[in-house]
């Protein structure tokens, strides 16, 4: 058998180890969210594909721990100030919640089981997000459609990591 030359073994082994090095398909979509994220938009998307932002000039942050645990706060910038020196309600528009969460890998969606909300009525409920697009530095999700008088939609947030 004859032995490879100083040219042939470099080539040979980056083509194995080429085959070998994991990609951002192969880390696992729990680890992918894992961390912190600023909101940069929000919006819904109707039946009929008309968008509108329900929160205008929206902000807020999405945290997802390695334990489960998941953490959201959203609220529109543009709200006015109350008189006084401390509400004892929130201003609105703003909703936030924490949450246990468990990932699909095979549906990239992620289910939230609400502990405790500033919108009571999501207090202990459940709701699943597909992940539309996941990056080291993006995420995009597609929540449930929600049935509203003024129609049905879907909300839509998109995500830069914090570093």
């Amino acid at each position: 058998m004859r032995a490879f030359s100083r040219i042939q073994l470099p080539l040979v082994v980056a083509i194995a180890l080429n085959g070998v090095a994991p990609t951002q398909a192969q880390v696992s979509l729990q680890s992918q969210l894992t961390g912190t994220w600023k909101l940069t938009a929000s919006y819904e998307i109707y039946a009929d594909g008309h968008k509108t932002e329900f929160f205008k000039n929206a902000q807020g942050v999405a945290e997802f721990t390695p334990g489960g645990t998941f953490i959201f706060e959203e609220m529109g910038g543009d709200r006015t100030p109350i008189p006084g020196t401390f509400p004892p309600q929130p201003v609105g528009p703003a909703i936030a919640f924490y949450a246990t969460y468990t990932v699909d890998e095979q549906n990239k969606t992620y289910t939230y089981h609400v502990q405790q909300s500033t919108f009571p009525q999501w207090n202990g409920a459940s709701r699943t997000s597909t992940i539309t697009e996941v990056s080291p530095t993006v995420l995009k999700v597609a929540t449930e459609v929600v049935h509203d008088p003024k129609g049905d939609f879907v909300p839509h947030l998109e995500y830069e990591r914090i570093k």
